[in-house]
């Protein structure tokens, strides 16, 4: 009998490049305690974090800490179980953005953040009794500027403080795309936020103010005093246009129309005039 030399079999091997991941979705566990020490967290690449926890009677506050990875908006929905569950947001200044009204019914809000700046977040029962169950959803979108914005987010210009005076304003130029964004909080009705520039050519500049936590309104004038421009929020009217001429400087305002602190995005876009 003869014996069959063994058969040696190869197979090719095959390797499949796999595509980048994005990160999705995060979920933030409460953690106890944090009533005192809040709990860190980033968004991931999507921007929708859920954070879930129990709110332990009346005075166990749960406070989460992040920081915003770009200047945009952020959009709040709070579910809760067994009873009714408040949130707040802070700015790093101690600014209310945001703070939801569960026993009104109110339990969603949005958001204006500016990049690179802290923002807390505090959670707590709004029942008399029991413990309820909170899921928070935190949707951060960077590519918004506020809604109404000057089409799209131009060069940033955030306020460094103290500005509250013209002598100490924050000073910008208008880039060659023509757009700019100014960024910052006004923190009351006593807290001025003034920006300066001086046309390089004479044209047209258009403004779309954002804000959350207050109203907050924009007045133009020139360093002579002379009132060009101003907006009027109470009345709905966030926007418009100014003209401008070669050579001369201008002062910008903001400030909050009421005590609570407002958080604005300004969209100014600079149009020169046709020669």
């Amino acid at each position: 009998m003869k014996r069959r030399s063994p058969t040696t079999s190869t197979r090719a091997l095959q390797l499949e490049t796999l595509e980048p991941r994005v990160m999705l979705s995060a979920t933030v566990a409460d953690v106890e305690p944090n009533d005192r020490n809040p709990q860190q967290f980033t968004f991931p690449e999507d921007g929708l974090v859920h954070i879930v926890g129990t709110a332990a009677g009346r005075k166990d506050k749960d406070f989460f800490v992040f920081t915003a990875p770009s200047s945009g908006k952020l959009d709040v929905s709070v579910a809760s179980q067994n009873g009714a569950v408040a949130l707040e947001i802070e700015s790093s200044r101690g600014g209310n953005l945001l703070e939801t009204e569960p026993n009104d019914g109110v339990n969603t809000g949005s958001a204006q953040l500016q990049a690179g700046r802290p923002y807390r977040i505090r959670l707590r029962s709004e029942s008399k009794s029991g413990s309820p169950a909170y899921d928070v959803t935190l949707q951060f979108d960077g590519t918004i500027n506020g809604g109404g914005g000057g089409g799209g987010t131009g060069t940033a210009v955030v306020e460094s403080e103290p500005n509250n005076s013209p002598a100490q304003a924050d000073v910008f130029t208008f880039p060659e795309t023509g757009a700019i964004q100014l960024q910052g909080v006004a923190a009351g009705k006593k807290d001025n936020d003034y920006f300066k520039f001086t046309a390089e050519q004479s044209g047209a500049v258009t403004v779309a103010v954002a804000a959350t936590g207050s109203l907050v309104q924009l007045e133009v004038e020139t360093s002579n005093s002379i009132n060009v421009f101003e907006t009027e929020p109470k009345d709905g009217v966030n926007g418009g246009t100014f003209q401008v001429q070669l050579g001369v400087t201008y002062l910008i305002r903001l400030r909050s129309k009421s005590d609570a602190s407002g958080a604005y995005l300004t969209d100014l876009v600079f149009t020169p005039t046709v020669a």
